[in-house]
């Protein structure tokens, strides 16, 4: 959906949950092939700002993955302001990356995590504290373009 720049809708706010069956098809509708037929749930506060709309207490999982996220979006998204943070926790990582059709024999078992913040400010992307860890090795990485 839309959430409005209108002065009058300043500080609404609404709280999203879906529930759904199967995440291929959601990703259908949006003409995604390839994601694993999951269960999948989503929630998050959104808020609208004087000058941004806010997600708050954001959530998804599928199947073993959970995804905790926020940030913002200033009303030009991608342009002007954006914030947005993110914490993953995919467990059997070689498994769930299986189920999208790569090929992961020579993969190592086990859980990644992965964290950190895309920005984007005056038309610069950073990435700022990304962290992934994966079977006793860590990618550490910030840098902007």
């Amino acid at each position: 959906g839309f959430l409005t720049i209108d002065r009058d809708f300043e500080d609404s706010q609404v709280s999203v949950r879906a529930k759904g069956a199967s995440l291929s098809a959601l990703a259908e509708l949006a003409r995604v092939q390839g994601m694993p037929d999951f269960p999948f749930e989503v929630n998050a506060d959104i808020r609208r700002g004087a000058a941004n709309t806010y997600i708050e207490n954001g959530s998804f999982s599928s199947g073993i993955v959970k995804v905790a996220f926020g940030g913002h979006v200033g009303d030009q998204p991608l342009v002007d302001d954006m914030v947005f943070s993110f914490d993953a926790d995919v467990p059997s990582a070689k498994e769930v990356i299986a189920e999208f059709g790569v090929v992961t024999d020579h993969m190592p078992a086990g859980d990644l995590i992965a964290s950190g913040t895309l920005r984007n400010s005056a038309g610069r992307m950073s990435l700022e504290r990304f962290v992934a860890k994966f079977e006793g090795a860590t990618l550490r990485a910030n840098g902007n373009r």
